[in-house]
């Protein structure tokens, strides 16, 4: 029994810790398995699937499609613990436009991570002569 106290007590405070450090972003708690575990001692089953859903995070996103001024483009996320601090990084892409570049950045908020990556890409892709700051104003 003291077992079982000490893994529940562990594994809630990882909850609360990675909650706080991911700022809201919704974690998959396994609570079928966590529930079962907890009943039967059994913690094997809990402790993967919290592993997954924490696998889920440090792995780019699907391509969500952003336009700006009409231009169809891409941005994915992903997060990551660096440093004990929760991270985001950002990527953003205009293959129509600019095919090739890619801008990237990290930051503390999902959206700051996401702004910034756009306008790194715009930075390069200006740069690269590829495209024309009138190509992105509304």
């Amino acid at each position: 029994m003291q077992l079982s106290t000490l893994f529940v007590t562990i594994l809630f405070g990882s909850v609360l810790l990675l909650k706080n450090y991911t700022y809201g972003y919704q974690i998959d708690f396994p609570v079928q398995e966590c529930a079962a575990a907890v009943a039967t001692q059994n913690y094997w089953a809990c402790a993967g699937k919290l592993a997954f859903s924490l696998w889920k995070l440090h792995n780019w996103n699907e391509d969500t499609p952003i336009n700006i001024c009409g231009i169809p483009c891409k941005g994915n996320l992903k997060g990551r613990l660096s440093k004990w601090q929760w991270k985001w990084d950002g990527r953003f892409r205009c293959d129509s436009k600019a095919p090739g570049i890619v801008g990237h950045d990290t930051k503390q908020s999902k959206n700051g991570a996401m702004e910034w990556a756009i306008k790194d890409f715009l930075n390069r892709a200006m740069k690269s002569g590829q495209v024309k700051p009138e190509e992105f104003r509304c």
